[in-house]
């Protein structure tokens, strides 16, 4: 599974979630546990909060794409799927978020069907 990133969003997510606490994450970054913080102004900020350190958000002026994602609900094996798979790609330019983007569960696309 490896580390990650915790990935907490101020605003509104485009499928209307709204996850509680930290639940999002992401490996596009340095996957040290870190707390990554889209704020409601736009903008991305990073927690450092290292033992024996005061903490710090700092705003990373960050510029380019990111993905971060989550689960919703549990996984009962007996009754079927009863939690869904939530992935966003985040988009910023020159420190500012421009758009955040769904990216469909693979396992709800419907593949198309070949005549051959």
């Amino acid at each position: 599974m490896g580390m990650f990133d915790w990935v907490k969003c101020e605003v509104p997510l485009p499928d209307g979630w709204e996850p509680k606490g930290l639940t999002l994450q992401t490996k596009d970054f340095y996957r040290q546990l870190d707390i990554y913080t889209i704020t409601s102004e736009g903008r991305l900020k990073r927690k450092f909060d290292y033992e024996g350190t005061t903490p710090k958000e700092i705003d990373i002026e960050y510029h380019g794409y990111f993905r971060f994602y989550s689960t919703e609900g549990k996984v009962n094996g007996k009754k079927g799927k009863d939690w869904f798979w939530h992935e966003y790609k985040a988009k910023f330019t020159d420190g500012q978020l421009v758009v955040i983007e769904v990216i469909p569960d693979l396992e709800e696309v419907p593949y198309a069907k070949s005549d051959d």
